[in-house]
């Protein structure tokens, strides 16, 4: 569960490093809708961990300290990253299809690895396309679609859009489960809703 609200900082540290490196301003009212979405999307990620998670859990190796300072470099370097592939978006002449080949080469290149390592007999056996059935092609289409969709994002409007994106759909798939999947919304998830709203709300404000 600590895990599950540490993991939202990723929200503020983006919006620090787009001051730090980007040189944004975000005046006190845009710093407090972050806050608010921070504190919202928390309870409704909280609220699905204390629904899905009924196993007992170890706690004698747990370690707080490892575990907080583990999640705050987590959320940093997502932060930082993300903040500096917007800069990279935004500061060069390339297209958004160029700079996103040049973005994804170097996955590419893990992934060919991981692949590898992990199937390589079974790819040398079967084929490089063996268990690509039409649900996995769709999956994959998908996937694709989504990134090229955050590139956009973070080209045209900026990183922090893209956290409240994010945080919506996220909300908004919650919202689908509980008519797909007979999912029980809690107070957790009704206060988180609706301070996602107001976050929402107050950030889209004018200064």
């Amino acid at each position: 569960a600590a895990f599950q609200v540490l993991s939202q900082l990723k929200l503020l540290t983006t919006a620090f490093f787009s001051v730090v490196i980007l040189r944004r301003e975000l005046n006190w009212t845009k710093w407090l809708a972050l806050f608010i979405l921070f504190i919202g999307i928390s309870l409704v990620q909280f609220d699905n961990f204390q629904q899905t998670n009924d196993e007992e859990i170890d706690k004698s190796t747990h370690n707080p300290i490892i575990g907080f300072l583990a999640v705050l470099g987590a959320t940093s370097l997502s932060g930082f990253v993300g903040v500096y592939v917007e800069k990279q978006l935004k500061g060069v002449s390339s297209s958004l299809w160029v700079k996103n080949i040049q973005l994804s080469f170097f996955g590419g290149i893990v992934a060919c690895f991981y692949i590898a390592v992990k199937d390589g007999s079974d790819i040398f056996e079967k084929g490089f396309f063996f268990g690509y059935t039409p649900i996995v092609c769709i999956v994959i289409i998908i996937q694709a679609a989504g990134g090229i969709l955050v590139a956009a994002v973070i080209k045209y409007a900026d990183n922090i859009v893209k956290g409240f994106a994010t945080s919506i759909a996220l909300v908004v798939s919650f919202i689908a489960s509980i008519f797909i999947f007979a999912y029980s919304p809690t107070m957790y998830f009704i206060c988180g809703l609706v301070l996602v709203g107001i976050a929402t709300y107050t950030y889209s404000r004018p200064s």
